[in-house]
């Protein structure tokens, strides 16, 4: 079955084919994930996203405040504003051997006003493995 364009949003929760989504599996082929694309998904637990992503859109997770884990590859090049901003519960960032400062950076980057700072001291990074 076809995946839909406009997946259903209610409550904070997503909803795909009928099904509530906690932990997403973005599909091989996506090349970013837009603007504020799971804003305010408040279920939303993990999310890993494909080699072929190369960028993550202003505000895409922010407010995704049961987020605990994300894996994001070495093909993102950039990290839009507040994009993980008001994510209290992330925790684990996965990324690629050798990758761990250069996505630190750009999250550090991405949050203007040090909202997500206060989370790096207990922040993991852990290396995916291939």
């Amino acid at each position: 079955s076809q995946i839909p364009t406009s997946p259903l949003r209610y409550d904070g929760h997503l909803y795909l084919n009928g099904k509530e989504v906690t932990d997403l599996t973005v599909p091989e082929g996506v090349e970013g994930i837009g603007g504020g694309a799971f804003c305010n998904y408040e279920w939303l637990k993990s999310v890993t996203m494909p080699p072929s992503v190369r960028t993550i859109g202003d505000y895409a997770f922010y407010s995704c405040g049961r987020l605990a884990s994300v894996t994001i590859p070495s093909s993102v090049t950039g990290i839009g504003r507040y994009a993980f901003s008001g994510c209290a519960e992330l925790t684990l960032v996965y990324v690629s051997d050798g990758d761990a400062d250069r996505v630190r950076k750009m999250m550090e980057d991405s949050e203007f006003h040090g909202t997500m700072k206060s989370i790096f001291p207990v922040m993991n990074f852990t290396h995916m493995e291939k």
